[in-house]
Protein backbone atom coordinates (compact mmCIF):
# COMPACT_ATOMS: atom_id res chain seq x y z
CA UNK A 1 0.00 0.00 0.00
CA UNK A 2 3.43 2.66 -0.28
CA UNK A 3 1.17 4.18 -3.60
CA UNK A 4 -1.97 5.11 -1.38
CA UNK A 5 0.27 6.60 1.43
CA UNK A 6 -0.54 10.22 -0.28
CA UNK A 7 -4.03 9.83 -0.19
CA UNK A 8 -4.58 7.94 3.11
CA UNK A 9 -6.92 9.56 5.63
CA UNK A 10 -9.54 12.09 5.67
CA UNK A 11 -10.86 14.01 2.41
CA UNK A 12 -13.15 16.89 1.70
CA UNK A 13 -14.80 17.19 -1.02
CA UNK A 14 -15.07 20.51 -2.65
CA UNK A 15 -18.32 19.81 -5.53
CA UNK A 16 -17.72 23.24 -7.02
CA UNK A 17 -14.65 21.65 -8.73
CA UNK A 18 -15.67 18.61 -10.05
CA UNK A 19 -16.98 16.89 -12.80
CA UNK A 20 -20.56 15.10 -12.49
CA UNK A 21 -21.77 13.53 -15.81
CA UNK A 22 -24.92 12.16 -14.21
CA UNK A 23 -26.62 12.81 -11.67
CA UNK A 24 -26.55 15.59 -9.55
CA UNK A 25 -23.40 17.35 -7.57
CA UNK A 26 -23.69 17.09 -3.39
CA UNK A 27 -24.07 19.58 -1.45
CA UNK A 28 -20.62 19.03 0.48
CA UNK A 29 -19.24 15.27 1.44
CA UNK A 30 -16.68 13.81 2.91
CA UNK A 31 -14.61 10.64 1.84
CA UNK A 32 -12.15 8.67 4.51
CA UNK A 33 -9.10 6.33 2.74
CA UNK A 34 -7.54 3.53 4.74
CA UNK A 35 -5.31 0.49 4.67
CA UNK A 36 -7.03 -2.14 5.49
CA UNK A 37 -5.39 -5.58 7.87
CA UNK A 38 -5.17 -7.12 4.57
CA UNK A 39 -2.44 -6.44 2.21
CA UNK A 40 -3.66 -4.65 -1.08
CA UNK A 41 -6.86 -4.01 0.66
CA UNK A 42 -8.10 0.24 0.96
CA UNK A 43 -11.36 0.78 2.87
CA UNK A 44 -13.18 3.67 1.93
CA UNK A 45 -16.14 5.36 3.60
CA UNK A 46 -17.99 8.12 1.87
CA UNK A 47 -20.46 10.51 3.58
CA UNK A 48 -22.21 13.37 1.48
CA UNK A 49 -25.39 15.73 1.76
CA UNK A 50 -27.51 16.11 -1.46
CA UNK A 51 -28.88 19.79 -2.42
CA UNK A 52 -31.36 18.98 -0.81
CA UNK A 53 -29.75 18.38 2.63
CA UNK A 54 -30.28 14.36 2.59
CA UNK A 55 -27.49 12.59 3.96
CA UNK A 56 -26.47 9.56 2.39
CA UNK A 57 -23.15 7.12 3.47
CA UNK A 58 -21.40 4.31 2.07
CA UNK A 59 -18.54 2.58 2.92
CA UNK A 60 -16.59 -0.74 1.06
CA UNK A 61 -13.01 -2.75 0.67
CA UNK A 62 -11.64 -2.78 -2.67
CA UNK A 63 -8.48 -4.69 -3.60
CA UNK A 64 -5.94 -1.72 -4.64
CA UNK A 65 -4.38 -3.89 -7.90
CA UNK A 66 -5.21 -2.31 -10.85
CA UNK A 67 -7.55 -5.04 -11.62
CA UNK A 68 -11.40 -5.20 -11.44
CA UNK A 69 -12.78 -7.28 -8.32
CA UNK A 70 -16.10 -8.62 -7.35
CA UNK A 71 -17.60 -6.23 -4.37
CA UNK A 72 -18.91 -8.12 -1.61
CA UNK A 73 -22.26 -6.13 -1.58
CA UNK A 74 -23.56 -6.30 -4.62
CA UNK A 75 -25.72 -3.44 -3.84
CA UNK A 76 -22.92 -0.68 -4.44
CA UNK A 77 -22.30 -2.33 -7.49
CA UNK A 78 -20.70 -5.68 -9.10
CA UNK A 79 -17.03 -4.87 -9.98
CA UNK A 80 -14.53 -1.81 -8.72
CA UNK A 81 -11.39 -1.85 -9.45
CA UNK A 82 -8.38 1.13 -7.99
CA UNK A 83 -5.82 2.49 -9.81
CA UNK A 84 -3.27 4.57 -8.06
CA UNK A 85 -1.58 6.42 -11.54
CA UNK A 86 0.81 7.99 -10.14
CA UNK A 87 2.17 9.51 -6.78
CA UNK A 88 -0.58 11.95 -6.95
CA UNK A 89 -3.23 10.63 -8.45
CA UNK A 90 -6.16 7.70 -8.26
CA UNK A 91 -9.30 6.52 -9.68
CA UNK A 92 -12.02 4.11 -8.28
CA UNK A 93 -14.58 2.68 -10.81
CA UNK A 94 -17.47 0.73 -9.72
CA UNK A 95 -19.17 -1.05 -12.32
CA UNK A 96 -22.68 -2.48 -12.62
CA UNK A 97 -23.55 -4.86 -15.42
CA UNK A 98 -20.32 -3.78 -17.33
CA UNK A 99 -21.52 -0.52 -17.58
CA UNK A 100 -19.17 2.41 -15.32
CA UNK A 101 -21.69 3.94 -13.02
CA UNK A 102 -19.30 5.91 -11.17
CA UNK A 103 -15.84 7.11 -11.09
CA UNK A 104 -13.96 8.46 -8.76
CA UNK A 105 -11.09 10.57 -9.59
CA UNK A 106 -8.55 12.03 -7.01
CA UNK A 107 -5.46 14.57 -7.80
CA UNK A 108 -3.47 16.39 -4.94
CA UNK A 109 -2.50 19.84 -6.35
CA UNK A 110 1.42 19.84 -6.33
CA UNK A 111 2.89 23.16 -4.49
CA UNK A 112 5.91 24.92 -6.04
CA UNK A 113 8.91 23.45 -4.26
CA UNK A 114 10.17 24.60 -1.44
CA UNK A 115 13.33 26.62 -2.92
CA UNK A 116 10.92 28.65 -5.32
CA UNK A 117 8.74 29.90 -2.05
CA UNK A 118 11.67 30.39 -0.41
CA UNK A 119 13.34 32.45 -3.11
CA UNK A 120 10.42 34.36 -3.03
CA UNK A 121 10.19 35.56 0.28
CA UNK A 122 14.28 36.13 -0.02
CA UNK A 123 13.02 38.14 -2.89
CA UNK A 124 10.30 40.52 -1.00
CA UNK A 125 13.01 40.98 1.69
CA UNK A 126 15.09 42.17 -0.59
CA UNK A 127 12.93 44.55 -2.09
CA UNK A 128 11.80 46.09 1.24
CA UNK A 129 15.42 46.29 2.57
CA UNK A 130 15.93 47.89 -0.92
CA UNK A 131 12.90 50.18 -0.37
CA UNK A 132 13.95 50.83 3.48
CA UNK A 133 17.52 51.73 2.42
CA UNK A 134 16.40 54.61 -0.48
CA UNK A 135 13.80 55.88 2.38
CA UNK A 136 16.53 56.20 4.75
CA UNK A 137 18.84 58.16 1.79
CA UNK A 138 16.03 60.06 1.30
CA UNK A 139 15.97 61.49 4.23
CA UNK A 140 19.61 62.31 5.04
CA UNK A 141 19.40 64.27 2.07
CA UNK A 142 16.85 66.33 1.79
CA UNK A 143 15.71 66.21 5.64
CA UNK A 144 16.18 69.50 7.82
CA UNK A 145 17.30 69.22 11.22
CA UNK A 146 16.88 71.96 13.21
Amino acid sequence: MIQAYNFLYSWQLFPEKGIYEKGERPKSGIYKLTASEERNNLSVEMNWVTLENQAFSSDYVLEADGDFHPMADQGIAEKAKVQFIDSISFEILLLVTEEKSLRIFHEIQKLPPLYFLLFLFLLKILLLLQAAHICILFLQKYAYYG
